[in-house]
């Protein structure tokens, strides 16, 4: 529920953020940067590979917001279609 309330809250001040922990794809830095330069989306790495549940289940709350909203904007598969894009560089 925080990170509902916390990804609510970002939104109303005009932010993007997706929040992410674990190893990185090869293509996520290049994922990162052009998520940033075409769409305004900021990432936010919250933990590496060892994550504990409390973290993991305040980024699953706030990446729900977040992603509903930036779906809206962007479209449904903007991830996917950016880190495509990102795996091709």
């Amino acid at each position: 529920m925080k990170g509902q309330a916390d990804a609510q809250a970002d939104l109303k001040t005009g932010k993007l953020i997706i929040e992410s922990y674990g190893m990185p794809s090869p293509e996520h830095y290049e994922a990162e940067q052009l998520l940033r330069a075409r769409y305004g989306i900021q990432t936010h790495n919250v933990a590496g590979c060892m994550v504990d549940e409390k973290t993991a289940q305040y980024a699953e709350g706030y990446n729900h917001v977040m992603k509903a909203e930036i779906a809206r904007r962007f479209g449904p598969d903007v991830f996917e279609r950016t880190y495509q894009e990102a795996a091709k560089r």
